[in-house]
């Protein structure tokens, strides 16, 4: 079955609920959530129902704000008096479980689109949403089917900030030699070469070193060494906010005066 988002308040509510889901703090240890607000507004006939897949990275960030957006969406009277129901499916780092969460999604008809997906596994997760014409609204672009699917619906930038840090870290800072740390993930091995092609390239540049860093890594003390033995001019940062705060404060106390570029 093919779906489309045709009323208007429903766009939108799914926009309102991608945007809240995008950078906010917190943490979650549930799989789903019904929306149900405390509010005085009368909700009635089925719910409609949206889902959004999860990873690792960023679920922690992601979640507390998806979630008080449904609840705020339901409390404001839903859409057209329908509450919004939430289901989370957490893809456990892994592509074949993040095929899963969106082969069930698509295979529910009750559910009409998936919302603030944050995952590593577009290659996987987006040819089943386009076989069922079933939206992502919200997600973050990360592979390179996150940047041509037509049904993905981006509201934040993804993988493009790293590349504007680079543009920056060229022109602003006027770094010949710059250096990514990046996670040891799927959507993290996309960057390196959509960084050289789209950025520096056209300047005449590439990456003087990119450095694989673990999902799982306690101590980034090896890593962050091999991105001082690059001798870099200006360092990204293409990791979590957890370990990129154990990285910089590994190159700070191992002398790293480089600056550092986000």
């Amino acid at each position: 079955m093919r779906r489309s988002l045709r009323a208007p308040a429903l766009a939108i509510a799914l926009v309102v609920l991608a945007a809240s889901g995008t950078g906010c703090g917190g943490s979650d240890d549930g799989s789903s959530d019904a929306g149900k607000p405390t509010t005085t507004v009368k909700l009635s006939g089925p719910p409609v129902k949206i889902v959004s897949i999860q990873g690792d990275l960023t679920k922690d960030l992601n979640l507390p704000g998806l979630r008080a957006g449904v609840a705020a969406v339901n409390a404001a009277g839903g859409v057209h008096g329908r509450r919004i129901e939430l289901e989370v499916c957490f893809d456990k780092n892994d592509a074949n479980t993040a095929a899963r969460c969106a082969r069930d999604a698509v295979a529910d008809s009750s559910v009409i689109a998936t919302v603030s997906n944050q995952n590593n596994f577009g290659t996987t997760v987006n040819p089943v949403l386009e076989s069922a014409g079933m939206a992502s609204v919200g997600s973050e672009p990360y592979t390179q089917s996150d940047f041509t699917s037509k049904v993905i619906f981006p509201t934040a930038v993804g993988g493009l900030s790293v590349a504007g840090a680079a543009a920056v870290a060229a022109d602003v800072v006027d770094a010949k030699r710059i250096v990514l740390p990046v996670i040891d993930v799927t959507a993290g091995r996309t960057l390196p070469p959509l960084i050289d092609a789209g950025v520096l390239a056209p300047r005449g540049m590439k990456l003087a070193a990119t450095v694989p860093v673990p999902l799982t890594a306690a101590d980034v003390s090896a890593q962050a060494a091999a991105v001082t033995d690059a001798k870099p001019d200006a360092i990204l940062f293409a990791l979590t906010p957890d370990i990129g705060q154990r990285f910089i404060q590994a190159l700070l106390q191992q002398g790293s005066k480089r600056p550092f570029v986000f």
